[in-house]
């Protein structure tokens, strides 16, 4: 009878916690013999059978060397299925995508069971785990007869019209679905006894995830930044210690470095990528104003770039002012005198004019902190132009009085031209008076029409 003949199919239940972390596809070639690999039957369930079919399997629950649990099932009908307990080590892969896609798609596959759905529309039967059984091992027998060349197994005779009808629709139906390419097909010829069957199964593995190509990193060109900051004027004060930040962006909020000057006003270098920066002054050295400026800077591939800047030194201010005195009489002033002062000794500089009012008096100057010379160059009216060059210091903040004298201009009375020969009388009158002074001799000379009197 053609229910005597036993067969087992091949698919995966589960993976089992053997495993540290699921199977991982080995280097073997997929149609390489897995010599090691060592199968033991554990049991056999109670046969599947379908009246319609005419055919009863069973199925296999066995465990590889490799600590697989799957299912099989046999691709070889018309002989015995293996005995619980018993081992066998002729295993081989095999690669051929109809018979992967049979067990894969097919009972206890990983696909989805087109099995079930082929025996469904044939039968419209509720033994559906029964019947898309008896599909996948029919399927999978056929399509290991093609592997093998010839139907060394008669799975043709051991299947009935209504059976091969059906497995030729599942067959079909599965011919335009993707080969699973995560799976391994192993078939086992049991190797005690040449009337065992021949059976197969699936062991699912972790696709080996591709080597990811690493992305190229592109050469990132550099190039250099550094500051020479000078003086706008001579200036004793050391240029260290200024401090420029330098920006990525235009809005000075992405701070790529800091830039600092030594003695001689010349920064550290900063290597950079190519591209446009942006320097401004955050901390200016002793004695200098900060550089309120935002500087643009390009730097260049492998090169160096120089930015040249210049800080203002702080103006230390003071003030100078004169008063003058002096010895004059009626007809002079100490109005309008004018002084002029020169910030170098040779007065070739001239920084401004003291004007001294009536009272001598002058307005102030406002100068930086320092040594200035002060020299008259116009007298007031009736006074003698001063010769003396005055060297006045002057400190920050310090209001510079210089207090000067001028001397008057002596303008000599003219005596008059007297004649030989006055008019002379004795006697005199007291002006305002009638009385005489007996004795006096007056002479009365006219002199450019005025009359003038002298005694003897």
């Amino acid at each position: 009878m053609k229910k005597a003949f036993k067969c087992l199919m091949v698919l995966f239940i589960s993976i089992i916690g053997l495993f540290l972390a699921g199977n991982v596809y080995a280097a073997t070639p997929k149609s390489a013999t897995v010599s090691s690999v060592d199968l033991v039957v554990k049991y056999r369930d109670f046969g599947y059978a379908d009246s319609q079919y005419g055919i009863n399997t069973r199925k296999l629950h066995i465990t590889d060397s490799n600590g697989t649990a799957a299912t099989g099932i046999c691709v070889a009908p018309m002989q015995r299925e293996p005995s619980v307990g018993s081992t066998h080590t002729n295993v081989k892969e095999v690669t051929d995508a109809t018979m992967i896609k049979a067990l894969y798609y097919g009972e206890y596959g990983y696909g989805h069971n087109y099995a079930q759905d082929v025996y469904w529309a044939s039968h419209n039967h509720t033994n559906m785990e029964s019947g898309g059984l008896i599909l996948t091992h029919i399927a999978a027998s056929k399509a290991y007869a093609n592997v093998m060349g010839k139907d060394k197994y008669g799975w043709s005779y051991h299947a009935n019209s209504l059976a091969v009808s059906d497995v030729n629709k599942y067959l079909s139906t599965i011919s335009g679905l993707a080969t699973p390419d995560d799976v391994k097909l192993y078939v086992v010829t049991p190797n005690d006894d040449a009337n065992i069957q021949t059976f197969a199964y699936l062991v699912k593995y972790d696709k080996p995830k591709p080597t990811p190509t690493p992305t190229p990193t592109p050469e990132v060109k550099k190039g250099t930044l550094k500051l020479r900051k000078t003086s706008t004027e001579e200036t004793t004060s050391s240029l260290k210690g200024a401090e420029y930040q330098v920006y990525s962006d235009q809005k000075l909020t992405n701070k790529v470095g800091v830039l600092i000057t030594g003695e001689n006003g010349e920064s550290n270098t900063l290597t950079l990528e190519v591209g446009t920066y942006y320097v401004k002054e955050s901390k200016a050295p002793e004695g200098f104003e900060v550089d309120t400026k935002t500087y643009t800077v390009n730097v260049n591939a492998d090169t160096l770039y120089t930015l040249d800047v210049q800080d203002v030194p702080v103006t230390k201010e003071g003030y100078v002012k004169l008063i003058k005195t002096g010895n004059g009489g009626e007809g002079t002033t100490l109005k309008g005198a004018q002084y002029e002062v020169y910030s170098d000794k040779a007065m070739t500089d001239m920084v401004g004019i003291l004007v001294t009012d009536e009272n001598g008096n002058s307005n102030t100057l406002t100068v930086e902190a320092g040594t200035y010379y002060v020299k008259e160059i116009t007298a007031p009216t009736g006074y003698e132009l001063d010769p003396t060059v005055y060297e006045v210091t002057v400190n920050e903040g310090e209001t510079k009085v210089l207090e000067v004298s001028d001397i008057a201009t002596v303008v000599p009375t003219p005596e008059p031209d007297l004649p030989e020969n006055p008019q002379t009388g004795i006697g005199s009158v007291i002006a305002g008076t009638s009385a005489a002074i007996g004795g006096a001799v007056y002479g009365l000379y006219l002199l450019k029409k005025k009359s003038y009197l002298f005694g003897v």
